[in-house]
């Protein structure tokens, strides 16, 4: 991993990371879920997941210029210590495709409404959370791409912290709701946290700039992550979406909890990864070849490695977390099983990320995008049909597969990097996967995994992913003292029993 500069306190912003946007934001996020569940039925949560999903889609018409926040933000905020004009380019872009969005929304808000069997008047709180989780979203990038990550991390646990409370509050008093209201309290709390953002960038705010040739950079960067982000929000929504034409909402409700679960367990890689993207952006502004390949030929195997083990444990107690949900959400065990089984290809794909993002491969990554995005629509209309929520799962699993193995085949193209160490670590995750869904019993579940947890060490350490460059970087990372010592003293025993 980067340590120069910023990457030595990869620690502690990973921290902040980890404590806020994935300990805290997450677990209120959780909590929030559990509560929700219980609240609505079945059908009516399947109903109010199709709501998000379709205001999702919307945002996207705003929030596609976030990776351009945090290119052109962070050399900004190098060169001149602010982030104004960057901070204006977004908001005149923010302006117009609201006005898009809208307009969009107008069009098609009959259709909406029948579709998802919404009185007249929820459908205009669905384009006001457009606009709230829009600017919720892009808000705090700022800090991302100034280093602020500790802003960057909490700002998000306002919105979640307010919505909990008010949640909370509604199901201790038994009260009855209606999706309408929930999507009313989803605004507010994303609004808080809007204007929380806003208040920090207040001295770049207050200075309108129009910055012509800065924009004209700008949208040059970012015009075709619009294609990609069309394509990533199909991979989050499509599979809820086609089940709901082809089942009944409560399949919705029981395969979206499954498809939450999974991207909580995905949130915390996904974290990492996006405080390499700017720390990427200063490597290749300074020409450190060296330490990107050792980024790709060193420490994206360990991450495979490290997180397909743990998505593999994860698998083994899916059967038995599902049930805090209650009985009717049983069925979600195994589309999340199979997505949890794939993790290891996603991981593939986010690992390499920020090297195509700071080498400027937007082309190759909008095109990965759009496939990605084509083969799970049309595996979701194949296998949904045929094998239920399932197939869906299967669907985004395959996809998923084929984006992280593409992914790595144009950072070795176009950047000759030897990345193929990567591809035998997703094994594990795929072994336990086949285990789970062949065996009921625990106790069978647990010692497929014992036998695998003990081949992958024991090939880890043959093919020799660990080194003594890692124990270098490790030193070099800002962390307490003990637990420095602790890391480092273990890791050293790891390399003298791979030398033995």
């Amino acid at each position: 991993m980067p340590v120069a500069g910023e990457g030595k306190r990869f620690f502690y912003n990973y921290l902040h990371l980890f404590a806020g946007k994935g300990i805290l934001f997450g677990g209120l996020q959780f909590v929030t879920l559990l509560l929700v569940v219980r609240i609505l039925n079945v059908a009516d949560y399947g109903t109010y997941v199709l709501v998000l999903a379709g205001a999702s889609i919307m945002t996207l018409l705003v929030t596609w210029t976030s990776a351009g926040v945090v290119r052109f933000g962070r050399e900004e905020f190098d060169q001149d210590g602010s982030v104004r004009k960057t901070l204006w380019t977004m908001l005149w872009i923010l302006g117009v495709c609201v006005l898009v969005a809208v307009g969009v929304f107008a069009g098609l808000s009959g259709k909406v409404g029948e579709y998802v069997v919404l009185p007249a008047f929820a459908l205009p709180l669905v384009a006001l959370y457009v606009l709230t989780s829009s600017l919720a979203l892009l808000v705090p990038v700022f800090f991302q791409a100034m280093g602020r990550i500790s802003v960057f991390s909490y700002i998000p646990v306002i919105s979640s912290g307010l919505v909990l409370a008010t949640v909370a509050v509604v199901f201790g008093m038994g009260m009855e709701v209606t999706v309408g209201w929930l999507v009313a309290v989803l605004i507010g709390g994303n609004a808080a946290s809007v204007v929380v953002g806003l208040w920090l960038l207040r001295r770049d705010l207050i200075r309108p700039c129009v910055p012509v040739a800065w924009m004209k950079r700008f949208l040059g960067y970012v015009w075709p992550l619009l294609f990609a982000g069309v394509s990533s929000n199909a991979i989050r929504y499509v599979d809820q979406i086609v089940i709901g034409l082809f089942m009944a909402a409560s399949a919705v409700g029981v395969y979206n909890v499954a498809y939450l679960l999974y991207g909580y367990v995905m949130s915390i890689p996904i974290l990492a990864i996006s405080l390499l993207f700017p720390l990427m952006v200063g490597m290749v502004l300074r020409a450190e070849k060296e330490g990107i390949a050792r980024y790709i030929r060193v420490h994206a195997p360990q991450v495979v490695c490290l997180w397909s083990l743990l998505m593999a444990t994860a698998i083994v107690f899916v059967r038995e977390a599902v049930v805090i949900f209650g009985p009717m959400y049983g069925e979600a065990a195994t589309p999340l099983i199979i997505l949890l089984g794939c993790v290891g290809f996603r991981i593939l794909a986010t690992v390499e990320s920020p090297v195509m993002s700071s080498h400027g491969f937007i082309k190759e990554s909008v095109a990965i995008s759009i496939g990605v995005g084509v083969v799970n629509v049309g595996l979701d209309f194949l296998l949904v049909p045929l094998m239920g929520i399932q197939g869906a799962a299967v669907a985004t699993a395959v996809a998923f597969a084929a984006g992280g193995v593409t992914s790595s085949f144009v950072v070795w193209r176009r950047l000759k990097l030897n990345n193929y160490r990567n591809y035998p670590w997703v094994l594990p995750g795929l072994v336990v996967m086949v285990g789970a869904l062949v065996f009921d019993g625990l106790l069978l579940r647990v010692g497929v995994l014992a036998v695998v947890v003990v081949l992958t060490l024991v090939v880890a350490r043959s093919r020799g992913i660990f080194d003594s460059g890692t124990r270098m970087a490790l030193e070099r990372i800002d962390m307490p003292g003990p637990l420095k010592r602790l890391v480092t003293v273990g890791y050293q025993r790891v390399l003298e029993a791979d030398r033995a």
